[in-house]
C-alpha cells in the first residue's frame, strides 16, 4: 500500500513518515521545514560532472574510513523528532557509518556536501539548502558550476560557513579543508564533451521508410 501511496495535498506540513509513505511513484522532491520542494531533472553537464566528482572521490576514500555517495541518498538533518527535512544532495561523503543506522539514509549532516547547480536548484542551493547545512553542522560545502566552470568551497568555523576558495576553470585543483591532501583537478571536472552526434540527411531519410 505505502509504496503507491500519493501525497496527501491538503496538508501543509510534512515529516519524513509523510515522505518514507509516498513511494517510488511520486516525482523525485525533497522536504525542507515540512514544506515539498519538486526537483526537475538534470542537465546533461550537471550529470557529467557529478559522474567525474563521483569518481575522483571514491578513488581518494577507497580504502578509508569515510565513504563518497551519489544521489538520489535520502539526508535527514532535523534535530530529533521534528525530522521535518529530507534532501538529497548531489554527493555526500559520511566517516561516521552509524549515521545510516537504519540502512537507507543519512540521519544528521554529512561531513561533505556537494551540490552541481543548475538553473532550476541553484537560488535554492546557495541559500534556504546552504543554511539548512550550516544550522546541520556540515563541517564543509561545495557549489560547483558546471555552466560557468567554477567551484566555492565553504568550511564551518563556529556554526558559520566561511568561504575558503573559489576557483574557475583556469585553476589547478579544489583542495578540501577537512580531508588532508584532497585535490582534484578542475579540467578533470569540466573537461570537455562531445556534443551529441546529429545523423546525417540520408540517415533520417532511411529511417522514415516504410
Amino acid at each position: 500500500m505505502l509504496a503507491h501511496a500519493k501525497i496527501e495535498t491538503h496538508k501543509r506540513f510534512y515529516t519524513y513518515a509523510d515522505y518514507a509513505a509516498w513511494g517510488e511513484d511520486v516525482k523525485r522532491c525533497e522536504l525542507i521545514n515540512g514544506v515539498i520542494f519538486a526537483m526537475a531533472a538534470p542537465t546533461r553537464a550537471h550529470q557529467h560532472t557529478v559522474l567525474a566528482l563521483g569518481a575522483e572521490l571514491r578513488s581518494f576514500f577507497k580504502g578509508r574510513t569515510c565513504t563518497p555517495y551519489i544521489a538520489p541518498v535520502d539526508v535527514r538533518l532535523s534535530p530529533k523528532g521534528l525530522d521535518d527535512t529530507v534532501v538529497q544532495p548531489d554527493i555526500i561523503v559520511v566517516c561516521d557509518p552509524k549515521k545510516f543506522s537504519d540502512g537507507k539514509s543519512c540521519q544528521g549532516a554529512p561531513d561533505l556536501v556537494i551540490e552541481v547547480l543548475s538553473k532550476s536548484s541553484s537560488k535554492l542551493d546557495r541559500l534556504t539548502k546552504f543554511k539548512k547545512y550550516e544550522q546541520a553542522g556540515v563541517r564543509e560545502y561545495w557549489l560547483v558550476d558546471p555552466v560557468n566552470q567554477t567551484a566555492e568551497v565553504f568550511v564551518l568555523e563556529d556554526g558559520r560557513f566561511v568561504r575558503s576558495d573559489f576557483l574557475d576553470i583556469e585553476d589547478e585543483s579544489i583542495n578540501s579543508s577537512i580531508f588532508e591532501d584532497m585535490n582534484i583537478k578542475m579540467a578533470d571536472i569540466f573537461e570537455e564533451q562531445e556534443p551529441p552526434r546529429q545523423p546525417e540527411s540520408n540517415e533520417l531519410e532511411s529511417s522514415e521508410q516504410p
